[in-house]
């Protein structure tokens, strides 16, 4: 994933000499005795005189610069992004300053790095260690990963919920807010967890280095929502609607919440309050596990892998389910709730572990059905459209009279005779 090459101003035997002893050139590339192996080392003067094109071609290849000028250090960083790179720098002097301020990262030395390269860097190696170097990826990737668990559960949970709502309010007889299946102060308790019980327990799990290390680097235009998060939103966030629907018309005899003969509700809804509390408990405890899933934005079976090594995870989603027990418990009138039985709780645990079911099932699914660019699919369709729209529009000039566009030359002549 990361490409070192050293730049120095020694001549090419000393730089050849460092660079096998640090593993930059293999010890497989000129060990007969080649001092100067072929494509990997090049001297400042040599590389300046290259073309761009011939540029381009050797800098993949290029492991060693040597007897080379700050303006050297600058083109080779230039031509590298011109390539699609993402280059990081490190420097300590005052000519490394304009080859640190163009990289995409700059690393200066705090302890041997003057003050103008820390300026024109943006980040300062305090202890002048190359492995913090590794340390700043490790953690980079790891912050990227983290925004992509947060955004996955948000998105989840909010389409959800808007969705469930819509359709619900919409095939309702009254069609009012009061016949809403989650309550505003239910509603409250659901953004709570979205936003800062899920920021906690999703922004803050700690880098696992073998893992991000060993997985490609994040391009420059890398997409922050990847082709397989979004078809696992997408999914979860159908699989869940229609979990809840049918729970909203269809459960009232399956939890035993039907209304009694003659009992009406205080609020005008058309179902009791106890069929609203299970609702609400399926609904919290199933974001709750999605938050589960939420942790592996990859195509990964296992999502609880390490999670014994994020102790902040398990406290808050603890916490939350311990909250959402007592408020289904004892909320009462301030809720919206009452009281359910051993039975009922059973049944809405066993109902909201369905996302967790789901991620499953998706996991079995192709990779080139979830993970696949959305554009040969947008391709296919559009080109599937179009033949058909021009095939109907060949139709229709060959069946208009005197038109003569889309005909046959023999059938031109014989409609001019």
């Amino acid at each position: 994933g990361v490409t070192v090459r050293m730049v120095t101003g020694d001549n090419a035997t000393t730089a050849v000499s460092i660079a096998r002893s640090v593993g930059i050139i293999p010890d497989a590339h000129g060990s007969g005795g080649e001092d100067r192996p072929q494509g990997l080392v090049m001297e400042g003067p040599a590389f300046r005189r290259l073309s761009d094109a011939e540029r381009r071609k050797l800098v993949p290849t290029l492991r060693v610069l040597a007897r080379s000028s700050p303006t050297d250090k600058l083109l080779l960083v230039r031509t590298l992004q011109g390539l699609g790179e993402v280059v990081a720098v490190t420097g300590d002097g005052v000519n490394d300053a304009p080859a640190l301020k163009n990289a995409d990262v700059g690393f200066s030395m705090g302890l041997s790095g003057t003050e103008v390269a820390k300026e024109a860097s943006a980040i300062v190696l305090l202890d002048d260690n190359f492995a913090s170097i590794v340390s700043a990826i490790k953690w980079g990737r790891n912050v990227f990963g983290c925004i992509r668990k947060f955004i996955n559960f948000q998105l989840t949970t909010n389409f959800s919920a808007i969705l469930f709502i819509f359709i619900a309010i919409l095939a309702d007889s009254k069609g009012g807010a009061e016949s809403a299946p989650l309550q505003p102060v239910q509603l409250l308790w659901v953004n709570l967890i979205m936003d800062s019980f899920a920021a906690i327990a999703l922004a803050t799990e700690p880098p696992f280095a073998e893992q991000l290390l060993a997985d490609k680097p994040y391009g420059r235009h890398e997409a922050l929502i990847t082709p397989f998060m979004w078809r696992s939103m997408a999914s979860q966030v159908v699989m869940q609607t229609i979990t809840f629907l049918v729970v909203l018309y269809s459960g009232e005899e399956f939890f035993d919440t039907a209304r009694a003969p003659g009992d009406v509700a205080d609020d005008g809804s058309s179902y009791s309050r106890a069929h609203h509390t299970v609702l609400f408990n399926i609904f919290v405890l199933s974001q709750l596990v999605n938050e589960i899933n939420s942790r592996k934005v990859r195509p990964e079976i296992n999502v609880f892998a390490r999670l014994q090594h994020h102790a902040l995870f398990v406290g808050v989603w603890l916490f939350a389910v311990v909250v959402q027990v007592l408020m289904t418990s004892f909320g009462g009138d301030v809720v919206k709730v009452e009281p359910l039985n051993a039975e009922q709780w059973g049944k809405c645990v066993a109902v909201s572990l369905l996302p967790l079911v789901w991620r499953f099932i998706l996991h079995l699914i192709p990779a080139s059905i979830t993970t696949a660019p959305f554009g040969p699919w947008f391709d296919a369709a559009s080109n599937v459209v179009t033949g058909q729209a021009c095939r109907r529009r060949k139709k229709e000039e060959r069946e208009t009279p005197g038109n003569t566009f889309g005909t046959t030359s023999s059938e031109r002549n014989a409609s001019d005779k």
